[in-house]
């Protein structure tokens, strides 16, 4: 009996045994493998946050490791705001359109202690370059952000310039650089857009013929055709002498564009729509069907020489970026335009008086004091004429002539001919673009050319 309770019992084992082996499923032995986090991950050990300009792109396959782990991700704000999170595939990106701190929380699905975090600050390239220092070494500035300046300004003086900003990834932005934003004083707008080579693209080329040039805008737009000036000055005059643009200086029209504060639109619209190319790197002037007026089209336009030309809208190797209403109004002074784009806090010497009949309280006088100053060193320079009226108003006429009209002996002060062409050569660059004619013409003994 005990021997047959013994087989008994052996052969219950076997049995027990054998069934439980039999039920395993081969998916369920997990076999685990170690990953350490260089396994898993490119940048687990950046502790410094990444610098970013609005609009950049957040490459996952900057983080992970394409391998055969699977990853999740949660994406957070400034504020610890969930912004997003999901299955993280080594393809996928993430953009950021606002400024801020981010955080960008990774982790392995297959080890749940296996994760990293990167943190990124988010600026505008308007922010960067809002308020910068004399002197200030733009590029080094703009390095942390993967960006580069693409213009010369002279960072040692004060003013509001217009900068082209290439990124690492090609994207090229007109941007606005105030340099030492307290000293900036009125009529300081700068345009330092380098000069670009434009012809047409030949794969949508249109014919000129089709214009209309009984059209008297048509047929103004051809008399345009060889005159010299940049492309904004171009089309500023062309605009201006069909009526639109009213009460706007050249510097204004400078300054809206600076601030981006003209009317896109949707399409083009005849005669009063500017257009607009990467962002700012060229403009020109719709005149209808694919075809519109450009300057520093033609000729010597690497050094900024080259001449205007009707021709087709669409230019090779550049994209239009966007349309805008030419047809509008400025009723901003330019000292408004300029503490705009600098900041309510901008400081201007040239503050009219609170009673515009006497100039009697202690405020008045220091007003009256620094405009009799700036005058002094605006006539003593000699690009302007200065001077205060009988009610202690400050008046500046700097008798720079349109570039559509003919040059005479009283276009501009001859005394500055008689100063070293070194001096004013930033003057004809930037707003002055006849000054060198001028000079040529009426006082050739006046300037050392060779200088």
């Amino acid at each position: 009996m005990k021997k047959i309770l013994t087989i008994f019992i052996v052969l219950l084992l076997l049995i027990i045994t054998g069934c439980s082996k039999s039920t395993v499923d081969d998916n369920d032995i997990i076999v685990t493998k170690r990953y350490d986090m260089d396994d898993a991950f490119s940048n687990y050990d950046t502790k410094e946050p990444v610098m970013m300009l609005t609009g950049e792109i957040i490459y996952l396959s900057d983080y992970i490791k394409d391998t055969e782990l699977t990853y999740s991700y949660i994406f957070n704000g400034s504020d610890g705001t969930l912004l997003s999170s999901d299955d993280a595939k080594i393809t996928d990106t993430i953009t950021v359109d606002n400024k801020g701190t981010y955080t960008l929380s990774i982790s392995v699905n297959d080890r749940d202690d296996l994760s990293m975090t990167a943190y990124f600050q988010v600026d505008s390239l308007e922010d960067v370059l809002f308020d910068l220092d004399k002197d200030e070494d733009i590029n080094a500035l703009l390095e942390k952000f993967g960006a580069s300046l693409n213009s010369d300004i002279d960072t040692s003086k004060p003013g509001v310039y217009s900068v082209e900003v290439k990124r690492n990834d090609e994207t090229v932005e007109y941007a606005t650089a105030v340099v030492a934003k307290d000293e900036i004083d009125s009529n300081v707008v700068t345009e330092s857009k380098p000069a670009v080579s434009v012809k047409e693209d030949a794969s949508k080329v249109s014919s000129s013929s089709s214009l209309d040039k009984s059209d008297e805008r048509i047929a103004l737009a051809y008399d345009y055709e060889g005159r010299g000036g940049l492309c904004g000055q171009i089309a500023y005059n062309y605009l201006k002498d069909l009526g639109y643009l009213n009460n706007f200086t050249y510097e204004d029209f400078l300054m809206y564009q600076v601030l981006d504060r003209f009317e896109h639109i949707s399409d083009p619209v005849l005669f009063k729509t500017l257009i607009e190319y990467d962002n700012g790197n060229h403009v020109a002037v719709y005149l209808g069907n694919n075809m519109a007026l450009h300057g520093n089209y033609t000729g010597d336009y690497a050094n900024g020489n080259g001449k205007a030309k009707v021709a087709s809208m669409y230019i090779s190797g550049m994209s239009i970026t966007s349309y805008k209403n030419m047809d509008v109004t400025n009723d901003d002074t330019q000292e408004e335009l300029i503490k705009e784009a600098i900041g309510s806090n901008g400081n201007s010497t040239a503050t009219p008086p609170a009673n515009n009949n006497t100039v009697s309280n202690d405020s008045n006088d220091r007003y009256l004091e620094n405009a009799i100053k700036e005058c002094e060193d605006i006539n003593a320079d000699g690009w302007a004429t200065c001077w205060i009226d009988e009610n202690g108003m400050q008046h500046i006429d700097t008798g720079n002539p349109k570039l559509d009209e003919p040059l005479n002996e009283n276009s501009y002060d001859p005394e500055l001919c008689r100063r070293k062409f070194s001096e004013i050569d930033n003057m004809t660059d930037n707003g002055y673009p006849q000054l060198n004619e001028f000079c040529a013409i009426y006082y050739p003994d006046s300037v050392d050319w060779n200088n």
